[in-house]
Order: C-alpha cells, then sequence, then structure tokens
C-alpha cells in the first residue's frame, strides 16, 4: 500500500493524521504542497481544497481532513 499525505505548515488536522499513521506504523510519504507547485497542482486538479489530502495507491482512494473512519476503513 502506497499512502501520501499532502500537508501544509501549521495545521493540526495534518499533524493528527500523520501521528495517526505513524502510530499505527504505517509508512507514508509527506509532502509539503505549500513547498511543492507540482503537488499543489495536481490537489487542486482533483478539487481538493483544505489539508491534509490523503492519496491512498495512486489515488485509488483520497480523503481530505483527519478522517478517523477513512484511516481506519483503509489502512
Amino acid at each position: 500500500m502506497k499512502i501520501t499525505v499532502y500537508s501544509k505548515p501549521n495545521c493540526g488536522a495534518c499533524d493528527i493524521t500523520k501521528q495517526w499513521l505513524d502510530s499505527n506504523n504505517l509508512e507514508y510519504t509527506s509532502i509539503n504542497a505549500y513547498e511543492d507547485e507540482k503537488a499543489m497542482a495536481e490537489i487542486q486538479e482533483r478539487g481538493f481544497m483544505s489539508f491534509p489530502v490523503v492519496n491512498v495507491d495512486d489515488w485509488e482512494r483520497s480523503w481530505s481532513g483527519f478522517d478517523y473512519q477513512s484511516l481506519e476503513e483503509w489502512l
């Protein structure tokens, strides 16, 4: 399973999402979308407007915000 978390600085929901992943021993890539123009363009093209954006298996499943239910279901 490939997990990517797109985040921004000073984002509580981003931090909680990454803490949840860490506490469940799940590997993920964290991308600061404010520093990566390509990443920001990609998530905007997909209609996301809030952070974090969690991308599972190359957009097979994705969501934004700290979504405990999605984390439990998909990860």
